[in-house]
């Protein structure tokens, strides 16, 4: 399958590198679930959508909106322009240690710099509070082996090679116990827009963070995923949003569908594990 290339944008400060099937976060929720994935922000922290986009001579501040590719983070600049980057990229230029040059670009917010600048020296702190313990520790053991050393008795070797036996047997009796059942094979979404069918299972809500209320939504069962030239990929449950497009088609619980959607891993809860976005070419069977 040809993979069709981003279209680049030449500009004064960077080139734009654009979204070519742009996902955009639904709600905060989306937002912060992907953000703890991709490592930007530690699960305890609040939630956070402006990052530092950094280069040799300039850093612009700019929003997380969505994603591209699971890898791949799609941040809008203050201008409107969209741009991909790799994750681990956007992570790498959070670091105030990371070369930016002088030149500020767009700087909206001075306390963006306040914080930068306090979460390196924590991060200095607790690596020379580490390296302190690493020195403390390793003296106290050279001290403990210098002074020890020479001074085993011979009753006392006796008592350790008697217990060498007793040490020998233990690996034996964790070898003895159950092997552990194996694992299920990881299942793996399409990345693109694939034809599905599913059974409407039931209707119910979702809370949004973002305007506080309920949103609707459509759960599914028995859904079926056609690959071309592949295996099917069978999901207990998904589910989606209840969309306007949905609506149209006055489903009820029990109608077995057909449509086009991408899927993503995105928990609605402990059952329902997977998302479907955008479903279209919908017909009931």
């Amino acid at each position: 399958m040809k993979t069709e290339l981003p279209h680049l944008e030449d500009s004064s400060l960077t080139i734009y590198i654009r979204p070519v099937n742009l996902t955009r976060f639904q709600n905060e929720d989306e937002l912060r679930e992907k953000a703890i994935e991709w490592g930007l922000m530690t699960a305890n922290a609040k939630t956070k959508s402006q990052y530092w986009y950094k280069g040799r001579e300039y850093k612009r501040l700019c929003t997380l909106v969505g994603y591209d590719h699971p890898l791949t983070c799609v941040v809008e600049f203050q201008d409107g322009n969209l741009h991909n980057v790799h994750y681990a990229y956007l992570k790498e230029m959070q670091a105030a240690g990371f070369s930016a040059g002088p030149k500020v670009v767009q700087q909206d917010s001075d306390e963006a710099d306040a914080g930068e600048d306090s979460e390196a020296s924590a991060a200095n702190a607790e690596a020379d509070g580490a390296d302190s313990q690493l020195a403390s520790g390793g003296q106290a053991g050279a001290a403990a082996v210098s002074s020890g050393a020479g001074t085993e008795q011979p009753e006392e070797a006796e008592e350790a090679q008697s217990e060498e036996p007793k040490q020998a047997a233990k690996p034996a009796a964790k070898a003895a116990k159950a092997p552990k059942a194996p694992k299920a094979p990881k299942i793996v979404l399409p990345e693109e827009k694939m034809a599905a069918s599913a059974t409407v299972h039931e209707f119910t809500t979702k809370y949004n963070h973002f305007n506080d209320s309920e949103d609707e939504v459509v759960v599914y069962s028995d859904v079926k995923i056609t690959k071309p030239d592949e295996e099917q990929v069978e999901l207990d449950f998904a589910w989606s949003s209840y969309s306007g497009t949905l609506k149209k088609q006055e489903l009820e619980a029990g109608d077995r569908i057909t449509f086009e959607a991408k899927f993503a891993d995105k928990k609605l809860n402990k059952e329902v594990r997977f998302k479907i976005n955008n479903p279209s070419k919908i017909q009931k069977q």
